[in-house]
């Protein structure tokens, strides 16, 4: 089964930097139907190059990443049992990250970084909220 799959917000770093990815994955069941699960299971043994408990918790994708399956929040089509079709586009998108930044003055910044999804997720802008603490 031909599929797009995009990473982006970070989790491209885990693929050897490559953000679309277009695979061919079989089904691994009698049934010739290919779900979210069969796909992440395919994800990681064969585009994640390190560093895989940054992308998956258990059987899933951790907490934090979304998932868009044909633009589609995959939590409203079923998450891990979500049906796909050939030439299906999934998108996971690292939605949190930040840290901690000391200033020259000893303050500490804490730079939150989240995106904000536009109208029928046509443009994702990232932005960076800091925090000073002294």
């Amino acid at each position: 089964m031909q599929l797009t799959l995009e990473f982006g917000g970070g989790l491209e770093l885990l693929c050897d930097s490559v953000k679309i990815h277009n695979v061919d994955v079989s089904p691994n069941n009698e049934v010739d139907k290919l779900t979210m699960k069969d796909l992440l299971v395919w994800v990681r043994a064969n585009l994640i190059k390190e560093r895989p408990e940054m992308f998956m918790k258990d059987d899933s994708v951790r907490p934090g990443v979304l998932v868009l399956v044909n633009d589609c929040d995959w939590e409203l089509s079923g998450q891990l049992d979500t049906p796909l079709e050939e030439k299906d586009v999934v998108v996971f998108i690292s939605t949190l990250h930040g840290g901690l930044e000391r200033k020259g003055n000893g303050d500490f910044n804490f730079v939150l970084n989240f995106l904000l999804l536009m109208p029928q997720w046509q443009n994702v802008c990232s932005v960076d909220v800091a925090v000073l603490f002294s």
